[in-house]
């Protein structure tokens, strides 16, 4: 059986599009070049079998590769932090579809959909995203289901990880969005939180980081009246000083309530701060 053995499937950042992207609002996702997994042969792993098991019918899967896949002795291999919100389920997914898909396409839409049916076994219910941001190591914009890839993005300056020192349950936090989602209010709320992503997106891709950190301020405000459910209340003092000294500024990551939260600006670093750029 051969394997690409020396490919890296990275981690991701969902930058900007939590939760919005689920209604087709504007996202965008960075590889993570720190954190990755590739095949190892180290030894089989048997936690894979019951997964194998709900993607071996899937019809882009060719099924004997599934098949050699479960009864080799290899596993993959990760430094990506489960829980932490960066895609370690996308990764794997990611890296199983690249060696099992029946044929290559160079569509990111159809990429994107079978990823997403994927990895719905892990989180029930999965934009698709963050695997195929692994799958093409690339930054990747969408825009009202529009994806494009963009290689000439960066991570802003000054952009950081903050730890908050517990996993998350992104089903959880997912079902707490679709109940506060049923509240008009709410509704319009997601309208601009999505307007300010947008905006954030444009100044990122223009080099303008006065109105990239103002944006940013924007969306941890707006977040941090909005989505308490989703920021642990051991970092709500952290968060809030960002907002009042405007020395910082923190926003979710993903779906929130544990894992990693971006930061922008000047955070003193302590071993849970983690700069990226």
């Amino acid at each position: 059986m051969k394997f690409i053995s020396e490919k890296k499937y990275h981690a991701k950042l969902l930058l900007f599009g939590e939760f919005t992207i689920i209604d087709g609002g504007t996202a965008l996702a960075f590889p993570i070049d720190r954190f990755f997994g590739k095949w190892s042969s180290d030894q089989k792993d048997e936690s894979l079998l019951e997964y194998y098991n709900y993607i071996i019918s899937k019809p882009f899967i060719d099924r004997s590769k599934i098949e050699s896949l479960s009864q080799s002795s290899i596993c993959f291999n990760a430094n990506i932090p489960y829980g932490y919100g960066l895609g370690s389920s996308g990764a794997l997914t990611a890296a199983i579809y690249d060696f099992a898909k029946k044929t290559s396409s160079n569509k990111l839409h159809t990429i994107k959909d079978n990823l997403a049916d994927m990895e719905a076994y892990f989180h029930g219910q999965s934009s698709g995203l963050d695997p195929l941001t692994s799958y093409v190591n690339k930054p990747i914009e969408s825009n009202q289901g529009i994806l494009r890839t963009n290689d000439s993005l960066r991570l802003p300056p000054k952009l950081f990880l903050f730890d908050s020192e517990i996993k998350r349950n992104s089903k959880l936090m997912i079902d707490v969005f679709l109940k506060k989602k049923k509240n008009d209010d709410f509704k319009n709320i997601l309208l601009n939180l999505n307007r300010l992503n947008e905006t954030a997106i444009l100044a990122l891709s223009e080099g303008d980081d006065k109105l990239l950190c103002k944006t940013f301020s924007k969306i941890s405000a707006l977040q941090f009246k909005n989505f308490k459910e989703m920021i642990p209340e051991h970092i709500k003092d952290l968060w809030e000083n960002g907002l009042s000294s405007k020395a910082y500024s923190i926003k979710l990551s993903g779906a929130g309530g544990g894992g990693y939260f971006v930061g922008l600006g000047n955070l003193d670093p302590t071993d849970k701060t983690l700069y990226l750029s």
